[in-house]
């Protein structure tokens, strides 16, 4: 029980982003978001979907089964390789150390007899109100620019130390197992301190990497709604922009 309450409270909702804007706007100051991927910015502007209501009791009935079956160190795979068996799509899409939206998919599931997957298709964001006036501004410069500006903080990231950042964390027990080294980059520098590939190779690989990232990302907001887009941020009139923030 005491391992299971752990679980739980490791994976109990943060205060949400819809508390925090709505904190920020009582006190008559601007909301910027900052961070997120594609999927959270779509989901803050125009919802998912009207799901179930948290179950508290079924959550620490499926965290209970995931760790008498595979312990805690195994209970995020356990509960992925359960999603993967009732939901392939949405299990492709969560980390497999993900546990509160791993948590979250079994728990529609289990509630609604229903994929959580097939809740998102059914919800058309390109036809439901924006829940939050925003103005979201997209950076789309030439290929060989994006490039070149890729390359080249890939190569200051590596001169201010990264590579001695990844090896001291190594040194001090944090692995490539966790969610952290998920991030681009980390397990390839990961692998040439194994010796398992040279430094060159390394970081043509997390260029490489990278580069295929920014394609998606591209290819993401492009589709999404409401987007203003701009070569450069030089191109924005951010005094204009400021103005609107602030309501001036």
């Amino acid at each position: 029980m005491e391992a299971t309450q752990r679980l739980l409270a490791r994976r109990a909702e943060e205060p949400t982003t819809d508390r925090a804007i709505a904190d920020v706007a009582a006190r008559n100051k601007p909301v910027i978001v900052v961070g997120g991927t594609g999927l959270y910015v779509r989901a803050l502007l125009y919802g998912l979907f009207q799901g179930p209501a948290a179950d508290p009791v079924l959550r620490a009935r499926l965290a209970s089964d995931a760790l008498a079956t595979a312990g805690e160190a195994g209970a995020s795979a356990w509960l992925w390789q359960r999603l993967e068996k009732v939901d392939p799509v949405a299990a492709s899409r969560i980390d497999a150390r993900d546990e509160r939206r791993l948590l979250r998919a079994l728990e529609v599931y289990e509630t609604t007899g229903r994929p959580i997957s097939e809740h998102q298709r059914a919800h058309d964001y390109r036809s439901v109100p924006a829940r939050y006036p925003a103005r979201v501004l997209g950076l789309c410069p030439e290929r060989a620019e994006l490039h070149e500006r890729i390359h080249t903080r890939v190569d200051e990231m590596m001169a201010a130390g990264w590579l001695d950042e990844v090896r001291r964390l190594l040194a001090v027990g944090y692995g490539p197992d966790l969610r952290s080294f998920a991030a681009l980059g980390y397990r390839e520098l990961c692998a040439h301190l194994r010796q398992e590939i040279s430094l060159s190779e390394t970081v043509e690989r997390v260029k490489k990497q990278q580069r295929r990232y920014a394609r998606r990302q591209l290819v993401w907001f492009r589709a999404e709604r409401d987007v203003t887009w701009y070569k450069a941020a030089s191109w924005v009139d951010i005094f204009a922009f400021g103005a609107w923030i602030t309501g001036t």
